[in-house]
Protein backbone atom coordinates (compact mmCIF):
# COMPACT_ATOMS: atom_id res chain seq x y z
CA UNK A 1 0.00 0.00 0.00
CA UNK A 2 0.92 3.51 -0.40
CA UNK A 3 1.91 6.16 2.03
CA UNK A 4 -0.18 9.45 2.40
CA UNK A 5 1.54 12.34 3.78
CA UNK A 6 2.38 11.91 7.27
CA UNK A 7 0.48 9.24 8.51
CA UNK A 8 2.12 6.24 10.05
CA UNK A 9 -0.30 3.84 8.37
CA UNK A 10 -0.96 2.92 4.89
CA UNK A 11 -3.84 5.13 3.34
CA UNK A 12 -6.29 3.43 1.31
CA UNK A 13 -8.70 5.49 -0.49
CA UNK A 14 -12.47 3.30 -2.23
CA UNK A 15 -14.99 4.81 -4.20
CA UNK A 16 -17.41 2.35 -4.47
CA UNK A 17 -21.31 2.34 -6.07
CA UNK A 18 -22.99 0.01 -2.55
CA UNK A 19 -21.73 -2.32 0.04
CA UNK A 20 -21.63 -5.46 -2.36
CA UNK A 21 -18.65 -7.63 -1.95
CA UNK A 22 -16.96 -4.46 -0.42
CA UNK A 23 -15.56 -5.58 2.98
CA UNK A 24 -15.13 -9.16 1.13
CA UNK A 25 -12.87 -7.08 -1.08
CA UNK A 26 -10.99 -5.48 1.51
CA UNK A 27 -10.40 -8.60 3.90
CA UNK A 28 -9.15 -10.33 0.60
CA UNK A 29 -6.92 -7.24 -0.77
CA UNK A 30 -5.43 -6.21 2.42
CA UNK A 31 -5.79 -9.51 4.22
CA UNK A 32 -5.18 -7.73 8.02
CA UNK A 33 -4.44 -9.75 10.91
CA UNK A 34 -6.10 -8.84 14.16
CA UNK A 35 -9.47 -7.21 15.21
CA UNK A 36 -11.11 -5.19 12.06
CA UNK A 37 -13.03 -2.33 13.05
CA UNK A 38 -15.82 -1.15 10.93
CA UNK A 39 -16.74 3.05 11.27
CA UNK A 40 -20.04 3.64 9.85
CA UNK A 41 -19.22 0.74 6.95
CA UNK A 42 -21.88 -0.21 4.47
CA UNK A 43 -21.86 -4.25 4.37
CA UNK A 44 -20.03 -4.78 8.00
CA UNK A 45 -21.56 -7.58 8.63
CA UNK A 46 -19.68 -9.43 6.24
CA UNK A 47 -16.73 -9.41 9.30
CA UNK A 48 -18.42 -11.26 11.58
CA UNK A 49 -19.82 -13.91 9.18
CA UNK A 50 -16.27 -14.31 7.67
CA UNK A 51 -15.55 -15.41 11.12
CA UNK A 52 -13.34 -12.13 12.13
CA UNK A 53 -13.22 -10.38 15.15
CA UNK A 54 -15.24 -7.18 14.51
CA UNK A 55 -15.41 -3.39 16.31
CA UNK A 56 -18.80 -2.03 15.40
CA UNK A 57 -18.66 1.24 16.04
CA UNK A 58 -22.30 2.24 14.91
CA UNK A 59 -24.45 5.90 14.61
CA UNK A 60 -27.94 4.84 13.61
CA UNK A 61 -30.79 2.35 14.47
CA UNK A 62 -30.86 0.55 11.45
CA UNK A 63 -27.19 -0.41 11.92
CA UNK A 64 -27.85 -1.27 15.77
CA UNK A 65 -30.81 -3.43 14.38
CA UNK A 66 -28.63 -5.19 12.16
CA UNK A 67 -26.53 -6.19 14.58
CA UNK A 68 -29.08 -7.58 16.79
CA UNK A 69 -30.16 -9.70 13.85
CA UNK A 70 -26.95 -11.34 13.49
CA UNK A 71 -27.06 -15.17 14.62
CA UNK A 72 -25.23 -15.91 17.86
CA UNK A 73 -22.27 -17.04 16.35
CA UNK A 74 -21.10 -13.85 14.69
CA UNK A 75 -22.85 -11.14 17.45
CA UNK A 76 -20.65 -12.77 20.05
CA UNK A 77 -17.39 -11.72 17.73
CA UNK A 78 -19.09 -8.46 17.24
CA UNK A 79 -18.27 -5.76 19.73
CA UNK A 80 -20.40 -2.76 19.18
CA UNK A 81 -19.58 0.84 20.08
CA UNK A 82 -21.98 3.58 19.73
CA UNK A 83 -20.77 6.59 18.81
CA UNK A 84 -21.15 10.43 17.60
CA UNK A 85 -18.80 12.99 15.72
CA UNK A 86 -17.70 14.49 18.74
CA UNK A 87 -17.30 10.77 20.37
CA UNK A 88 -15.64 8.54 18.04
CA UNK A 89 -12.14 9.81 18.97
CA UNK A 90 -12.38 8.55 22.88
CA UNK A 91 -14.01 5.54 21.63
CA UNK A 92 -11.52 4.03 19.10
CA UNK A 93 -8.48 5.60 21.78
CA UNK A 94 -9.54 2.35 23.95
CA UNK A 95 -8.85 0.22 21.45
CA UNK A 96 -5.16 -0.90 20.40
CA UNK A 97 -3.49 -3.42 17.32
CA UNK A 98 -6.25 -3.76 15.40
CA UNK A 99 -5.18 -5.11 11.74
CA UNK A 100 -7.61 -2.67 9.78
CA UNK A 101 -9.91 0.17 10.73
CA UNK A 102 -12.23 0.76 7.63
CA UNK A 103 -14.55 3.43 7.74
CA UNK A 104 -16.85 5.09 5.21
CA UNK A 105 -16.23 9.30 4.77
CA UNK A 106 -18.43 10.24 7.61
CA UNK A 107 -14.93 9.59 9.69
CA UNK A 108 -13.72 13.12 7.87
CA UNK A 109 -15.53 14.78 9.62
CA UNK A 110 -15.21 13.68 13.14
CA UNK A 111 -13.40 15.72 16.01
CA UNK A 112 -10.05 13.81 15.91
CA UNK A 113 -11.20 10.92 14.18
CA UNK A 114 -9.19 10.27 11.59
CA UNK A 115 -5.94 10.39 14.24
CA UNK A 116 -7.28 8.35 16.56
CA UNK A 117 -8.24 5.48 13.99
CA UNK A 118 -4.51 5.73 12.69
CA UNK A 119 -3.26 5.36 16.53
CA UNK A 120 -5.39 2.11 16.99
CA UNK A 121 -3.64 0.15 14.53
CA UNK A 122 -0.80 -1.95 15.16
CA UNK A 123 2.12 -1.79 12.83
CA UNK A 124 1.38 -2.80 9.13
CA UNK A 125 -2.26 -1.89 9.68
CA UNK A 126 -4.16 -0.53 7.29
CA UNK A 127 -6.84 2.76 7.49
CA UNK A 128 -9.11 2.56 4.76
CA UNK A 129 -11.49 4.97 3.97
CA UNK A 130 -14.27 4.19 1.84
CA UNK A 131 -16.32 6.89 -0.21
CA UNK A 132 -19.97 6.62 -2.20
CA UNK A 133 -19.44 8.55 -4.79
CA UNK A 134 -17.30 10.90 -7.08
CA UNK A 135 -17.45 13.68 -4.78
CA UNK A 136 -16.64 11.32 -1.74
CA UNK A 137 -13.42 10.25 -3.53
CA UNK A 138 -12.65 14.14 -3.75
CA UNK A 139 -13.24 15.19 -0.13
CA UNK A 140 -10.92 11.91 0.85
CA UNK A 141 -8.41 12.86 -1.58
CA UNK A 142 -8.03 16.60 -0.65
CA UNK A 143 -9.32 16.54 3.02
CA UNK A 144 -6.20 15.82 4.55
CA UNK A 145 -4.89 18.29 3.42
CA UNK A 146 -7.97 20.97 5.19
CA UNK A 147 -6.66 19.84 8.74
CA UNK A 148 -8.37 16.91 10.06
CA UNK A 149 -4.99 17.63 12.65
CA UNK A 150 -1.72 19.22 12.37
CA UNK A 151 -0.16 15.72 12.34
CA UNK A 152 -2.38 14.56 9.41
CA UNK A 153 -0.97 16.75 5.81
CA UNK A 154 -1.83 15.63 2.81
CA UNK A 155 0.91 16.12 -0.04
CA UNK A 156 -1.66 16.12 -3.09
CA UNK A 157 1.94 16.91 -5.20
CA UNK A 158 2.75 13.47 -3.39
CA UNK A 159 2.75 11.69 -7.13
CA UNK A 160 5.69 14.48 -8.45
CA UNK A 161 7.58 14.13 -6.01
CA UNK A 162 8.42 10.22 -5.82
CA UNK A 163 6.50 9.87 -2.43
CA UNK A 164 3.50 7.42 -4.38
CA UNK A 165 3.05 5.97 -7.66
CA UNK A 166 -0.29 7.99 -8.11
CA UNK A 167 -2.12 10.48 -7.17
CA UNK A 168 -5.55 9.38 -5.98
CA UNK A 169 -6.63 12.90 -6.73
CA UNK A 170 -6.62 12.90 -9.87
CA UNK A 171 -8.53 9.63 -10.51
CA UNK A 172 -11.96 11.56 -10.36
CA UNK A 173 -12.93 14.84 -12.36
CA UNK A 174 -14.23 16.91 -9.07
CA UNK A 175 -17.80 18.13 -9.89
CA UNK A 176 -18.90 22.08 -10.47
CA UNK A 177 -21.66 21.99 -8.28
CA UNK A 178 -24.60 23.92 -8.60
CA UNK A 179 -24.74 27.80 -8.45
CA UNK A 180 -25.24 29.19 -5.03
CA UNK A 181 -28.20 31.60 -3.83
CA UNK A 182 -27.38 34.83 -5.01
CA UNK A 183 -26.73 37.61 -2.24
CA UNK A 184 -28.99 40.33 -2.04
CA UNK A 185 -30.09 42.69 0.82
CA UNK A 186 -33.08 44.54 2.27
CA UNK A 187 -32.87 48.42 1.92
CA UNK A 188 -33.48 50.54 5.19
CA UNK A 189 -37.28 51.06 4.17
CA UNK A 190 -38.07 47.48 4.08
CA UNK A 191 -36.25 46.74 7.51
CA UNK A 192 -38.61 49.54 9.24
CA UNK A 193 -41.31 47.44 7.75
CA UNK A 194 -39.71 44.59 9.08
CA UNK A 195 -39.67 45.95 12.74
CA UNK A 196 -43.04 47.46 12.51
CA UNK A 197 -44.28 43.88 11.51
CA UNK A 198 -43.07 42.12 14.15
CA UNK A 199 -43.49 45.13 17.10
CA UNK A 200 -43.72 43.44 20.68
CA UNK A 201 -42.07 40.07 19.34
CA UNK A 202 -38.94 38.28 19.93
CA UNK A 203 -38.25 37.90 16.15
CA UNK A 204 -38.27 41.78 15.95
CA UNK A 205 -35.42 42.07 18.18
CA UNK A 206 -33.73 39.23 16.21
CA UNK A 207 -34.23 41.25 13.14
CA UNK A 208 -32.32 44.67 14.49
CA UNK A 209 -29.53 42.81 16.00
CA UNK A 210 -29.00 40.94 12.95
CA UNK A 211 -30.14 43.72 10.32
CA UNK A 212 -28.46 46.65 12.62
CA UNK A 213 -24.97 44.94 13.72
CA UNK A 214 -24.44 42.24 11.21
CA UNK A 215 -23.95 39.43 13.50
CA UNK A 216 -24.40 35.51 12.00
CA UNK A 217 -27.72 33.99 12.15
CA UNK A 218 -25.61 31.23 13.87
CA UNK A 219 -24.21 33.70 16.50
CA UNK A 220 -27.60 35.73 17.17
CA UNK A 221 -29.69 32.66 18.10
CA UNK A 222 -27.47 30.96 21.14
CA UNK A 223 -26.42 34.53 21.77
CA UNK A 224 -26.74 34.64 25.89
CA UNK A 225 -28.00 37.76 28.19
CA UNK A 226 -24.24 37.27 29.66
CA UNK A 227 -22.59 38.91 26.66
CA UNK A 228 -25.01 41.48 25.80
CA UNK A 229 -24.43 44.77 27.64
CA UNK A 230 -27.31 47.24 27.14
CA UNK A 231 -26.17 49.46 29.71
CA UNK A 232 -22.72 48.95 31.41
CA UNK A 233 -22.37 51.54 33.86
CA UNK A 234 -20.23 51.85 36.42
CA UNK A 235 -22.04 50.88 39.92
CA UNK A 236 -25.74 50.13 37.90
CA UNK A 237 -27.20 46.37 37.36
CA UNK A 238 -26.21 45.81 33.93
CA UNK A 239 -28.58 43.47 31.19
CA UNK A 240 -25.73 40.98 31.28
CA UNK A 241 -26.77 40.71 34.83
CA UNK A 242 -23.41 42.15 36.23
CA UNK A 243 -22.61 45.28 37.98
CA UNK A 244 -19.73 46.85 35.62
CA UNK A 245 -16.62 48.76 37.60
CA UNK A 246 -16.29 51.12 34.81
CA UNK A 247 -18.61 52.81 31.91
CA UNK A 248 -18.67 51.11 28.81
CA UNK A 249 -20.36 51.55 25.56
CA UNK A 250 -23.60 49.47 25.26
CA UNK A 251 -21.98 46.58 23.13
CA UNK A 252 -22.68 43.11 22.36
CA UNK A 253 -19.66 40.29 22.58
CA UNK A 254 -20.20 37.71 20.16
CA UNK A 255 -17.81 34.85 21.09
CA UNK A 256 -20.36 31.71 20.47
CA UNK A 257 -21.89 30.30 17.56
CA UNK A 258 -24.06 27.20 16.72
CA UNK A 259 -20.80 25.28 15.24
CA UNK A 260 -20.34 21.82 16.48
CA UNK A 261 -17.09 23.15 18.46
CA UNK A 262 -19.40 26.40 19.93
CA UNK A 263 -16.89 28.62 18.73
CA UNK A 264 -17.36 31.59 15.84
CA UNK A 265 -16.27 30.84 12.54
CA UNK A 266 -12.99 32.10 11.82
CA UNK A 267 -11.05 33.55 14.84
CA UNK A 268 -11.40 36.81 13.41
CA UNK A 269 -15.57 36.40 13.65
CA UNK A 270 -14.91 36.50 17.65
CA UNK A 271 -15.80 39.99 17.87
CA UNK A 272 -16.65 42.81 20.41
CA UNK A 273 -19.62 45.63 18.89
CA UNK A 274 -21.06 48.27 19.83
CA UNK A 275 -24.97 48.50 19.61
CA UNK A 276 -26.62 51.25 18.06
CA UNK A 277 -29.28 53.08 20.45
CA UNK A 278 -32.67 51.25 18.09
CA UNK A 279 -31.02 48.39 18.73
CA UNK A 280 -30.47 48.67 22.58
CA UNK A 281 -34.24 50.38 22.94
CA UNK A 282 -35.55 47.03 20.93
CA UNK A 283 -33.58 44.43 23.15
CA UNK A 284 -34.30 46.02 26.13
CA UNK A 285 -38.10 46.12 25.50
CA UNK A 286 -37.43 42.22 24.57
CA UNK A 287 -36.04 41.53 28.05
CA UNK A 288 -38.91 43.00 29.80
CA UNK A 289 -41.27 41.20 28.22
CA UNK A 290 -39.33 38.01 28.02
CA UNK A 291 -39.27 38.06 31.29
CA UNK A 292 -43.07 38.72 31.85
CA UNK A 293 -44.19 36.25 29.13
CA UNK A 294 -41.73 33.41 31.22
CA UNK A 295 -43.56 34.44 34.51
CA UNK A 296 -47.15 34.02 33.81
CA UNK A 297 -46.19 30.80 31.58
CA UNK A 298 -44.88 29.60 34.55
CA UNK A 299 -41.59 29.29 32.49
CA UNK A 300 -37.87 29.97 34.03
CA UNK A 301 -38.23 33.97 34.38
CA UNK A 302 -35.06 34.46 36.71
CA UNK A 303 -31.54 33.77 35.42
CA UNK A 304 -32.93 33.39 31.73
CA UNK A 305 -29.55 32.27 29.62
CA UNK A 306 -30.20 33.02 25.77
CA UNK A 307 -31.44 36.26 24.60
CA UNK A 308 -33.84 34.20 21.79
CA UNK A 309 -34.40 31.09 23.91
CA UNK A 310 -36.95 28.69 23.60
CA UNK A 311 -39.68 28.03 26.30
CA UNK A 312 -36.72 25.33 27.99
CA UNK A 313 -34.59 28.10 27.74
CA UNK A 314 -32.47 26.28 25.21
CA UNK A 315 -30.89 27.65 21.51
CA UNK A 316 -33.82 27.65 19.16
CA UNK A 317 -33.27 25.65 15.69
CA UNK A 318 -32.93 27.64 12.60
CA UNK A 319 -36.20 26.50 10.70
CA UNK A 320 -38.18 27.88 13.69
CA UNK A 321 -36.54 31.46 13.34
CA UNK A 322 -36.56 31.21 8.95
CA UNK A 323 -40.62 30.24 9.98
CA UNK A 324 -40.95 33.57 11.79
CA UNK A 325 -39.06 35.71 10.11
CA UNK A 326 -41.03 34.44 6.50
CA UNK A 327 -44.09 34.82 8.35
CA UNK A 328 -42.78 39.03 9.32
CA UNK A 329 -41.81 39.21 5.93
CA UNK A 330 -45.48 38.37 4.86
CA UNK A 331 -47.06 40.68 7.32
CA UNK A 332 -44.89 43.46 5.96
CA UNK A 333 -45.57 43.07 2.24
CA UNK A 334 -42.13 42.28 0.77
CA UNK A 335 -42.13 40.31 -2.29
CA UNK A 336 -40.34 37.98 -2.90
CA UNK A 337 -38.31 34.93 -1.28
CA UNK A 338 -35.78 36.26 1.92
CA UNK A 339 -33.94 34.41 4.89
CA UNK A 340 -32.68 35.74 8.11
CA UNK A 341 -28.70 35.69 6.28
CA UNK A 342 -29.71 38.37 4.06
CA UNK A 343 -29.96 40.72 7.26
CA UNK A 344 -26.26 40.46 7.61
CA UNK A 345 -26.16 41.07 3.67
CA UNK A 346 -28.19 44.01 4.72
CA UNK A 347 -26.17 45.58 7.12
CA UNK A 348 -22.82 45.13 5.09
CA UNK A 349 -24.89 47.45 3.02
CA UNK A 350 -25.72 49.87 5.36
CA UNK A 351 -22.49 50.42 5.99
CA UNK A 352 -21.14 50.75 2.42
CA UNK A 353 -24.14 53.37 1.69
CA UNK A 354 -22.92 55.35 4.34
CA UNK A 355 -19.23 55.59 3.44
CA UNK A 356 -17.65 53.14 5.67
CA UNK A 357 -14.15 51.84 4.65
CA UNK A 358 -13.76 48.09 3.83
CA UNK A 359 -11.66 48.08 6.78
CA UNK A 360 -14.00 48.89 9.33
CA UNK A 361 -16.45 46.29 7.69
CA UNK A 362 -14.59 43.92 7.65
CA UNK A 363 -14.06 44.40 11.81
CA UNK A 364 -17.63 44.68 12.36
CA UNK A 365 -18.74 41.71 10.62
CA UNK A 366 -15.61 39.88 11.89
CA UNK A 367 -14.23 38.73 8.10
CA UNK A 368 -10.77 36.96 7.79
CA UNK A 369 -8.09 39.49 8.07
CA UNK A 370 -7.90 41.79 4.50
CA UNK A 371 -4.16 42.67 5.27
CA UNK A 372 -1.55 39.99 6.87
CA UNK A 373 -0.64 42.55 8.81
CA UNK A 374 -3.80 43.12 10.59
CA UNK A 375 -3.85 41.49 14.72
CA UNK A 376 -6.63 38.84 15.14
CA UNK A 377 -8.18 39.45 18.36
CA UNK A 378 -9.96 36.57 20.59
CA UNK A 379 -9.57 38.13 23.75
CA UNK A 380 -12.25 39.01 26.29
CA UNK A 381 -9.87 42.61 26.90
CA UNK A 382 -10.65 43.18 22.62
CA UNK A 383 -11.50 47.08 22.17
CA UNK A 384 -14.84 47.39 21.25
CA UNK A 385 -15.67 48.20 18.15
CA UNK A 386 -17.94 51.60 17.60
CA UNK A 387 -17.78 53.24 14.11
CA UNK A 388 -20.05 50.90 13.15
CA UNK A 389 -22.62 51.92 15.67
CA UNK A 390 -22.24 55.54 15.07
CA UNK A 391 -23.12 54.70 11.36
CA UNK A 392 -26.07 52.86 11.99
CA UNK A 393 -27.72 55.26 14.21
CA UNK A 394 -26.80 58.16 11.48
CA UNK A 395 -28.79 55.95 9.14
CA UNK A 396 -31.75 55.24 11.34
CA UNK A 397 -32.26 58.03 13.22
CA UNK A 398 -35.11 59.51 13.86
CA UNK A 399 -36.40 56.27 14.49
CA UNK A 400 -38.56 55.68 17.93
CA UNK A 401 -39.44 52.63 19.79
CA UNK A 402 -41.11 52.40 22.69
CA UNK A 403 -40.76 49.30 25.54
CA UNK A 404 -43.54 47.43 24.18
CA UNK A 405 -41.96 47.43 20.51
CA UNK A 406 -44.08 49.98 19.04
CA UNK A 407 -43.21 52.34 16.55
CA UNK A 408 -44.10 55.59 18.23
CA UNK A 409 -41.64 58.20 15.57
Amino acid sequence: MNRCGSLDVPLSVWTVEGPADLVDGLLVELAPTGPVAAIDLPGWAALPLAGRAARLFWRTRATHAALAALPDAPRRRTTAYHVTRTTVAAKLAVEQRLGMVAASSWLLRCTGGLDAAAGALRPGGSLVVVGRSEQDAVDIATLIDTSVSPKVTADLDAEARGRVERNVAKLVDPPRGTPGRPSKALDLTRIRALLAASAGKPIGAYIAISALTGIRTEEARPLEWRHLHLNPLKGQQCSCGRVHDHDLPPHVEVWRSVREDGDTKTPKSRRTSALPQLVIDLLRGHQVRQRQWRAVHGWKSVGIVYVFGTRHDTVPHAQVIRTQFRAVVAKAGIAGSWTPRELRHTYVSILSDRGAPIELIADLVGHKDIATTRMVYRHQLRPVITGGAELIDDAVSGWTWDLKGRNIG
